[in-house]
């Protein structure tokens, strides 16, 4: 039962390793695809600002604008990019929380279930000194009860003998 309890807890902490470890690669990934997607959204950005100043120079004000407006997208996905990281952040954290309260909640029932075991090895170990000492005691008046009658046996085969010699000599 307490071996069933240990490997239960080692699996649920393998789980929980694992959980974590496929969490942290999907982070990653994630991140990574995002961050590919978002460079190349920011790099085409800026070839576009580029291509516009070069090729219109007569309305360099609108492609301030335009460039303006394009280091603001880049500023709303990064936000958007720090926002998803710590959401994802969040969420493995209480994932994490709620597999340690399992744990910590499967080694308190561990230790129960443990000095459970305990008590009852020391029941059974009082019951069973206290049945050896009955069975002692009741071989103990046994054998005196035998010692007894081997005593009175011999005291009549005694009484016997004397009445044969008795009887033998004087009769």
């Amino acid at each position: 039962m307490v071996g069933a309890l240990v490997n239960s807890m080692d699996v649920i902490k393998r789980q929980a390793a694992f959980m974590e470890s496929m969490m942290r690669n999907r982070e990653l990934s994630e991140t990574m695809m995002m961050q590919v997607t978002l460079r190349e959204e920011l790099a085409s950005a800026k070839r576009r600002a580029e291509e516009e100043r070069a090729g219109h120079n007569a309305t360099k004000m609108a492609a301030m604008e335009r460039e303006v407006e394009l280091e603001h997208r880049a500023i709303e996905s990064s936000i958007a990019l720090a926002w998803i990281q710590l959401t994802v952040a969040d969420e493995r954290t209480a994932k994490a929380t709620k597999l340690e309260q399992k744990v910590a909640l499967l080694e308190v029932q561990c230790a129960c279930l443990n000095q459970e075991l305990q008590d009852i090895e020391a029941r059974v170990h009082g019951e069973q000194k206290k049945a050896l000492e009955e069975a002692n005691q009741a071989w103990q008046e046994e054998l005196e009860c035998a010692r007894q009658g081997q005593r009175e046996a011999e005291n009549k085969l005694s009484s016997l003998e004397a009445r044969l010699i008795y009887s033998f000599f004087f009769l």
